[in-house]
């Protein structure tokens, strides 16, 4: 294997812990390096604001077993983020969080098919956008492949850089190949449109 795609929990500065101790009942820590608050559980709803690594918000509800959560941010934004564990750890179990009521979509911003991302706010014209960033060494060949249209795009990382891609949302395959003595591996990711996040391969 020479990738980890899982992003390492932020580090809590004393200013981070103290954050957290003045908010009251659950709490969320990100773990990526930017996710978006949403107005309602979903990608079609527009964003209202971002959360970055480390920062703690307050969770008041959840919807579907805690697939989105509504916060309070340090800030005072009210809206949603997602509550997968690939972007945010709980400090409560989803039992004990109260089930909210999710506001009504806006306008034309339905959940579109095929990839489409109709009336929402996404960034880079509705897709997602990744930094993958070479941290073994030599460079990279990556390929990412759609597991809808069966599409791929086949894109290199230089020795100790970096490449930001976009990509339209959707289910994706992924094929990451180095020279000897690392060899490849795979993987799958999941695209939604808004999505800014930092790729990491590292040797493991």
């Amino acid at each position: 294997m020479i990738a980890s795609l899982s992003v390492a929990g932020a580090v809590k500065s004393a200013q981070e812990s103290a954050q957290e101790a003045v908010l009251s009942g659950p709490t969320a820590t990100v773990i990526v390096e930017r996710l978006n608050v949403r107005s309602g559980p979903g990608t079609n709803y527009n964003r209202v604001g971002a959360v970055s690594a480390g920062d703690v918000v307050a969770v008041t509800g959840q919807v579907n077993n805690c697939s989105w959560l509504q916060v309070t941010t340090s800030a005072g934004v009210e809206g949603w983020v997602s509550g997968s564990s690939q972007y945010v750890t709980l400090n409560a179990r989803c039992a004990d969080i109260p089930e909210a009521k999710a506001p009504a979509p806006p306008a034309g911003g339905g959940q579109s098919g095929g990839g489409q991302s109709g009336g929402q706010s996404g960034g880079a014209g509705g897709k997602g956008c990744y930094i993958f960033q070479n941290f073994i060494g030599p460079e990279l060949t990556i390929t990412f492949t759609s597991k809808s249209t069966g599409k791929g795009e086949t894109f290199k990382v230089p020795s100790n850089g970096q490449v930001e891609k976009c990509f339209d949302p959707g289910r994706y395959t992924y094929t990451l190949d180095a020279p000897p003595p690392w060899g490849s591996t795979n993987g799958e990711l999941t695209v939604e449109a808004g999505d800014y996040f930092l790729f990491p391969i590292t040797p493991e």
